[in-house]
C-alpha cells in the first residue's frame, strides 16, 4: 500500500518538474525573442 502512495507521489513529481522546467524554457525563449526584437 505505502509503495503504491510513493509511485503515485514520485510521478507526480516527475510530472511538476517536467512542466515548471518547460514552462521556464518557453518563458526563456520567449525572453530572448523579446530582446532580440527590441
Amino acid at each position: 500500500m505505502v509503495i503504491k502512495y510513493a509511485y503515485y507521489i514520485a510521478l507526480g513529481w516527475l510530472i511538476f518538474l517536467s512542466v515548471i522546467s518547460n514552462l521556464i524554457a518557453w518563458l526563456n525563449n520567449h525572453t530572448m525573442l523579446a530582446i532580440f526584437f527590441l
